[in-house]
């Protein structure tokens, strides 16, 4: 069963780094269409990049120990 849940949290966080990554993506190709300043979009890249690293450091962690989930 704990090993059921852990499956099912790593898949929601890899769901969740997807959707980040997609996110940056999609404002890397937007950025010159969309008028956005500077700030704007530097606060958005670095609020994603520390989100996309704190997931990266939960699924690290969850790999080794599993029941911390």
């Amino acid at each position: 069963m704990n090993s059921l849940i852990s499956s099912l949290h790593l898949k929601n966080i890899n769901f969740v780094v997807r959707s980040l990554q997609y996110s940056r993506s999609n404002l890397l190709a937007n950025e010159y269409t969309k008028s956005c300043t500077s700030v704007t979009c530097g606060t958005y890249f670095f609020m994603l990049s520390l989100q996309a690293k704190n997931l990266a450091l939960r699924v690290q962690h969850s790999k080794i120990f599993p029941e911390s989930l």
